[in-house]
């Protein structure tokens, strides 16, 4: 049996992977999930800089273990609070006796990893085992757990392998059995074939298949896939759930490679049939080969388990040679993905607590994809993502979300550090949604992109990186119609974004809506953002930003001495470069309000203008000084047109800020757009709060808006009117009514 410790971690990782997160931590959009942004990004920053430039560092608490004892074996999993090396004392006592290995430095990051994973094989079946976890952090300081005990377990009825089955490969057919692998074996094409609704538990042993090179008459499915002697580590059919457990699967001396679709030679390939895997190391380094391909498999669940794939052939890279992929999804959590060569937790619809390090060989080199096709809410939490190579991205987010996705509390680390030979120096980002995304929610995430500058070949001299790299198109289905209310939603608030280029020219971008942006409904509030070239980028060569994308409370910094950086830019003027901005974001550290950057439109069917909008708060008061309530306020601009109609309220209320389904932000207090909505504001009674533009840039032309005329009415009172003479000025305006 499971010790108690096991018991609980495996519920709790169970718990998390459904997405059932506490409500403190899974904040709805628009919540206020930091109460000093500032003070908080400060804190992360010191953290990042410390662990980019190796600094010693204690490991921190270990946190988030895990347990799982077979008969002979047994895994022990937690993760450092920073980068660390571990090991594991264990034995029948607490003299303990015995240790494992001590854990490797990434060669990708050259650092330690968080997650700490750790196979405890030779141990007798029914017995308690002691075990201690040991952490040594950067400063070589150790960190030992207090003494802790597992149960080894004795299955009766239990079907042995090789024993009890013939094979290779062996079949695994009988409904609700479980089959045990009792010693390390190696085969020469496909080890397991699961037809049953079965447990395949590998008891810590090492599986080699592909050991021998097959014959393939072509790459189609019937030959890699169904063909006599195709390999495989596991190939699960049918549509009852299988359970994977506790081992290792390796692929062989065979190298066989699989088809531009990354099936074949998998070392887990499902049809149709639901997985639940853990405990489990998978290797693997054939040509176009996906570690685990779900098939039209969904409710997939793959958890503590380490991958690695030590390929780099990618024929095809639209079609996706990724760590776990297919057209099914699953939940992945506490996954330690050593490397990929392309892509790596794709199809989630939970990925938390996972480390994943990209070592890109081709263009759109996703750590994390998040799945829409699966109809169910997504969430992208507490992962930490490292990619370098021609094109690495952290978290992909495409698709009509139509429950939402959720990405919070991440560590995306990103740098393009070689050409490939698509698009040269293809650059990196952080979070990416392009041509199409809908009901994203992304906060409290810490981006760091570098990028220097490379010589492109065809492409010209650059070198990018874009932490948020985003547009959200009108999606339309294949009729040509629009799908939904035609104004998809995405919102990014309260993370520390940090863009930085390695010389002047390099083009090191934060919040970058450069891919054909046709909703109001993008928004960026209460953001740290940190560039040496810029922190709001508005066009370049790969799209624009059209329908005028909202920003609000962001604080804006300049990093570095280059002159070529700018708080807003655009770089295409055969493109639209459309923002809002409200005068409450903070430019410090040699950011400004007046650094902008962008060129005029060249054409009539590109707009190029930035308007500048802040609240202003009209307090109405009775000839007693006391707050008034529902009186009418109404404003209107130097063109008597009206901006603003509402009553105040009796009581201390909230109203919402709006990204107002066009140029400029509203803030209503009874809404039915909530897809709209920014955040809450706070509305004192006999207040109202109004968003009024002060300026329009269009380049090489400044429109300074005025004129402004706030007019008050109750019945019983005087109606009363005042000009707001300097609205750039004007934070409140106060009006008294007298009776009459």
């Amino acid at each position: 049996m499971k010790s108690k410790v096991a018991v609980i971690a495996w519920v709790v990782a169970v718990f998390l992977s459904q997405g059932n997160f506490n409500a403190e931590e899974n904040k709805s959009s628009g919540s206020i999930t930091v109460p000093n942004i500032e003070a908080w990004a400060k804190e992360k920053k010191v953290w990042a800089d410390n662990l980019i430039n190796g600094s010693k560092t204690p490991c921190g608490k270990m946190i988030e273990e895990w347990v799982y004892a077979s008969e002979t074996s047994a895994v022990i999993y937690w993760q450092t609070e920073n980068p660390s090396n571990s090991y594991v004392e264990y034995g029948e006592s607490t003299g303990y006796g015995q240790k494992t290995k001590l854990t490797e430095i990434s060669p990708l990051s050259t650092r330690p990893y968080w997650s700490q994973f750790h196979r405890i094989t030779g141990l007798k079946p029914g017995k308690t085992y002691h075990y201690r976890m040991i952490s040594i952090g950067t400063d070589s300081k150790e960190l030992k757990s207090a003494d802790k005990t597992f149960d080894t377990v004795k299955v009766t009825g239990a079907i042995r392998i090789p024993d009890d089955v013939q094979g290779p490969p062996y079949v695994l057919d009988k409904e609700n059995a479980v089959y045990i692998l009792t010693k390390n074996i190696t085969v020469p094409y496909c080890a397991f074939v699961m037809k049953a609704g079965v447990t395949l538990e590998l008891d810590g042993h090492t599986v080699i298949y592909n050991e021998e090179k097959a014959a393939f008459k072509d790459d189609k499915a019937s030959s890699v896939i169904d063909g006599e002697n195709a390999p495989f580590g596991i190939k699960s059919l049918g549509k009852k759930k299988k359970t994977i457990r506790n081992g290792v699967i390796k692929q062989g001396k065979g190298n066989n490679g699989g088809n531009i679709y990354g099936m074949g030679v998998n070392p887990l390939y499902s049809y149709e049939s639901p997985v639940d895997v853990s405990g489990m190391e998978i290797i693997w380094d054939g040509g176009d080969i996906s570690g685990f391909v779900f098939h039209w498999a969904g409710d997939n669940y793959v958890h503590h388990s380490v991958f690695e794939d030590k390929g780099n052939k990618v024929t095809n890279r639209h079609q996706a040679i990724s760590t776990v992929d297919g057209n099914g999804y699953g939940s992945y959590d506490h996954v330690l993905v050593k490397s990929t060569r392309h892509q790596g937790l794709i199809g989630s619809t939970a990925a938390i607590y996972c480390e994943v390090y990209v070592d890109s060989y081709c263009t759109n080199s996703f750590g994390i994809g998040g799945n829409a096709r699966a109809g169910k809410p997504v969430v992208v939490s507490n992962n930490k993502i490292f990619g370098h190579g021609q094109h690495p991205v952290g978290v992909g987010a495409f698709g009509m979300y139509k429950e939402g996705i959720k990405i919070f509390d991440n560590y995306i680390e990103v740098e393009c550090t070689r050409a490939g030979d698509e698009y040269g120096w293809a650059g990196s980002a952080g979070i990416r949604s392009t041509w199409g995304g809908d009901n994203i929610d992304a906060y409290n995430n810490v981006i760091v992109g570098y990028c220097s500058t490379h010589e492109r070949g065809k492409f010209g001299v650059t070198g990018q990186t874009r932490n948020i790299w985003i547009g959200l198109p009108i999606p339309k289905d294949k009729k040509g119609e629009v799908v939904g209310d035609g104004k998809p939603r995405a919102i990014f608030h309260e993370n520390l974004l940090i863009a930085r280029g390695r010389d002047a020219t390099a083009k090191a971008g934060n919040m970058c809506v450069v891919c054909g942006n046709e909703s109001p409904n993008l928004s960026f509030v209460n953001n740290v953002a940190i560039s040496t070239w810029t922190n709001v980028l508005l066009s370049d060569n790969y799209g624009d930003s059209g329908a005028f994308p909202k920003f609000s409370k962001n604080t804006f910094m300049k990093e570095g001495v280059y002159d070529t950086y700018s708080t807003i830019k655009g770089e295409n003027p055969y493109a639209n470069n459309t923002a809002t901005f409200l005068m409450d974001n903070v430019f410090k550290e040699g950011a400004s309000i007046d650094s902008i950057n962008v060129p005029g439109a060249n054409g009539d069917k590109f707009t190029s203008e930035i308007r500048f909008q802040k609240l202003v708060e009209i307090v109405v008061v009775g000839q007693d000084g006391k707050p008034l309530e529902d009186a009418e306020v109404i404003i209107t601009d130097k063109d008597k047109k009206e901006v603003f109609r509402d009553t105040t309220p009796g009581e201390n209320t909230t109203s919402k800020l709006l990204t107002g389904g066009g140029p400029g932000m509203t803030l209503l207090k009874d809404i039915t757009a909530e897809r709209e909505v920014m955040y809450d504001v706070p509305i004192e009674k006999g207040t109202l709060k109004a968003v009024l533009t002060v300026k329009i840039l269009i380049p090489k032309k400044t429109t300074e808006v005025g004129g402004y005329v706030v007019t008050v009415k109750k019945k019983g009172y005087t109606e009363k009117s005042v000009d707001i003479k300097d609205i750039d000025k004007t934070n409140q305006v106060k009006i008294r009514l007298m009776k009459g």
